[in-house]
């Protein structure tokens, strides 16, 4: 089995039950520890969110702390954490939303409690940045709290994460890094407007500055069509190689966060291995497909964490 990184997850979703049973039942069937375990996947990044005064998410790292010691995965706080992830399981935890940011002492906080990757918006504004779906209008990009986080981010060895974010954001986030950001999970513009996904000129400006795009599996993304498989997944994978090449390519599946509907054949972590037998049949090499489900990230994680 191909060892694979997965650049997100919302795995705490399948432990911390929702008020509708149904969509519940449904990220369990994505990911859970059971599924991960029977999978290839080495390292995963765990998402985490909560409300304005961070009670829920210091419930939920605890939580996952709780799990990962149950269960022997590894929270990597360096990059001497990755030096032996192919002999086991390994998670970065990840703030999925810079609204639980309130300043650098917070950041301390969070980064003391194991946090090593932020995605600095999701969809609205936040302390720190401008999401994906505001109005171009009232899209004034990072904040100045938010250009102290990035700078803090990267003096850190802390990922910085461009998934969800808007057009000002994306742009002054690259103008002010000095260790490239990646798109943890996300989908080709191109194939599928939405300003959730990728523009073309973005996906160019990742690979220029050396980071990621992580594809993911959120069905109301990837495809208009009224049945979407792993076909409709694959085109993404191929729009970013055929635009920049394989070495910025990476999985960002997204499961236990998809509410709206999986991909066929991509229901979760046991079809992963489908995935990457499908990337050979739509011409991607075996080392491609090596580099794209696990060597690419760990080169990153190199480079980034400290």
């Amino acid at each position: 089995m191909k060892p694979i990184i997965d650049l997100h997850t919302d795995l705490i979703h399948s432990y911390l039950k929702f008020g509708n049973p149904q969509l519940f039942k449904e990220v369990r069937k994505q990911m859970t520890i059971s599924s991960l375990k029977k999978s290839g996947v080495k390292l995963f990044f765990a998402g985490l969110s909560g409300d304005d005064e961070n009670k829920d998410t210091f419930k939920q790292i605890q939580l996952y702390r709780d799990l990962f010691k149950k269960n022997n995965i590894n929270l990597v706080l360096g990059v001497s954490d990755i030096k032996n992830i192919l002999n086991s399981r390994s998670s970065i935890l990840h703030i999925e939303g810079g609204e639980l940011i309130k300043d650098l002492e917070c950041f301390d906080k969070f980064y003391a409690l194991g946090i090593r990757s932020v995605g600095l918006a999701f969809s609205e504004v936040n302390r720190l940045a401008c999401g994906a779906t505001i109005n171009t209008k009232d899209d004034f990009g990072l904040t100045r709290i938010g250009k102290l986080i990035v700078k803090k981010c990267n003096l850190s060895g802390v990922i910085v994460d461009l998934a969800h974010a808007s057009e000002k954001t994306f742009k002054q986030t690259l103008n002010t890094v000095n260790k490239p950001p990646i798109i943890t999970h996300t989908a080709c513009r191109a194939l599928l407007e939405h300003p959730r996904n990728t523009s073309d000129k973005q996906i160019k400006e990742i690979a220029k500055n050396g980071g990621l795009i992580g594809i993911f599996f959120s069905k109301k993304f990837i495809s208009n069509q009224e049945k979407v498989g792993t076909i409709e997944v694959l085109k993404h994978f191929v729009h970013v190689a055929d635009l920049v090449g394989t070495k910025y390519l990476a999985i960002g599946s997204d499961f236990a966060g998809i509410s709206k509907g999986t991909p066929d054949g991509l229901e979760g972590y046991s079809k992963l291995s489908f995935l990457l037998k499908s990337m050979r049949k739509v011409g991607f090499s075996k080392n491609e497909v090596e580099d794209i489900a696990f060597n690419n990230v760990y080169k990153y994680l190199k480079q980034v964490l400290i």
